[in-house]
């Protein structure tokens, strides 16, 4: 392999992990907005409770303001297959 067949291989990985990136927040969001949440912020977390023993999974930390006007956090995995599972009933 030459080095621009290189860059192109890594290049094109690298865009294939930001673009799944972005459709699991974007689903997220979806999944939260369903729920009610309002401002809600979306964080990478793969140290995740039990993320360490899922195959294929990505798991996030949502922070979002529930309705009783404070703010909650709550860990969920997603992949492209699953949907999104909320891991607990978060501290409402």
């Amino acid at each position: 392999m030459d080095a621009g067949t290189l860059v192109l291989f890594f290049g094109l990985i690298g865009f294939l992990i930001w673009f799944s990136y972005h459709l699991d927040k974007n689903r997220i969001r979806r999944k939260a907005e369903e729920l009610g949440y309002q401002d809600i912020k979306i964080s990478w977390a793969p140290f995740a409770p039990g993320a360490l023993f899922e195959k294929n999974e990505r798991h996030f930390l949502v922070t979002y303001l529930g309705s009783d006007g404070r703010y909650h956090t709550r860990y969920c995995k997603t992949s492209m297959f699953t949907g999104v599972y909320w891991r607990d009933e978060g501290d409402e």
